[in-house]
């Protein structure tokens, strides 16, 4: 049986315009269509997650049953765009860095260095490297 995994994507607030507008671009559920790590794209059996909901608040209820929260912040004026989630259990400070892109509007690529690695800065990894690369596609309310 594979299990479900859901990160939780809380954002912080924004009071620049174009930093909020970029936001409610990322809000939402997004399945996990392709993992890549080590410079090998993981056969889709092996890939540990099912979705990442980006959030600008934290849902009440059981929405995040089961789901590993993080604040993030962005950086959109960077080139490609950053973005930078912060594990948001009490006590612990995992952070990942990284940046993100959006393709065709529904397509999302992140790629995210592991906590207390360099941020990645474009989108592939290496044999040798930490990071982590993501395609993610929109989901359908």
């Amino acid at each position: 049986m594979q299990a479900i995994v859901m990160l939780l994507f809380i954002a912080t607030d924004a009071t620049d315009p174009a930093a909020r507008q970029e936001m409610q671009r990322l809000e939402g559920s997004w399945k996990v269509v392709a993992m890549e790590t080590k410079g090998k794209p993981l056969p889709a059996k092996d890939v540990p997650l099912q979705r990442v909901v980006f959030a600008a608040k934290r849902p009440a209820g059981d929405a995040e049953k089961g789901a590993e929260v993080f604040t993030y912040t962005l950086d959109a004026a960077k080139s490609p765009a950053a973005l930078t989630a912060r594990s948001a259990e009490p006590g612990n400070k995992k952070a990942m860095a990284g940046v993100y892109k959006f393709r065709d509007g529904d397509t999302l690529a992140l790629c995210l260095g592991r906590d207390g690695q360099a941020a990645p800065r474009d989108f592939k990894t290496d044999a040798g490297g930490d990071a982590v690369l993501l395609e993610l596609k929109r989901e359908k309310k």
